[in-house]
């Protein structure tokens, strides 16, 4: 099953259990929408682009074991969202999925991915650290740019290449 495009986009919705039987969050499925607190089910393996985007309300989330891809902005200005943790399978984090989430101190990238699009955690301001698992070859644009107080990178060993302003305006690195 499928929660669709835009479902309950700029909704009043503060609360939801996803049912166990969803596969699949649609492109902005609960963007601008009023979410605290969404509970997706073990059966999700993909969140769509912008899926969350601007969810202003939103201060945790958990994505699933099973999720491979969050989409690009999925969740691009969810202001006060604090604590993500992010399910084991995650191979594909899109372009800037977490950009401007400036509560997010701390995040552990999954062993498994392979691909973090462009300006991901661009302006997560608050962001202090941050390790890229082993998987990781290549590091896209902009990935960590405006993040004024990252402290510490760890790069795996196969990593190859660090594309352009990666690192730019991080001035405590």
């Amino acid at each position: 099953e499928i929660i669709g495009n835009s479902a309950f986009s700029s909704s009043g919705v503060k609360n939801v259990t996803v049912s166990d039987k969803v596969k699949v969050l649609e492109n902005y499925a609960f963007s601008q929408s009023k979410l605290v607190m969404a509970d997706l089910p073990g059966s999700l393996l993909e969140i769509g682009d912008s899926a969350f985007y601007k969810a202003q309300n939103l201060k945790s989330i958990d994505v699933p074991g099973l999720v491979k891809t969050i989409g690009q902005n999925c969740f691009s200005y969810c202001s006060v969202l604090e604590e993500v943790k992010l399910g084991g399978d995650l191979v594909s984090l899109g372009n800037s999925a977490f950009a401007y989430c400036t509560k997010i101190t701390e995040i552990a990238l999954p062993d498994k991915m392979t691909t973090i699009g462009a300006s991901a955690f661009y302006n997560c301001t608050g962001l202090k650290e941050l390790t890229f698992p082993n998987s990781i070859t290549k590091i896209g644009d902009n990935v960590l740019e405006n993040c004024i107080t990252l402290k510490k990178v760890s790069f795996g060993e196969k990593i190859q290449k660090i594309a352009g302003n990666v690192f730019l305006n991080c001035p405590k690195l």
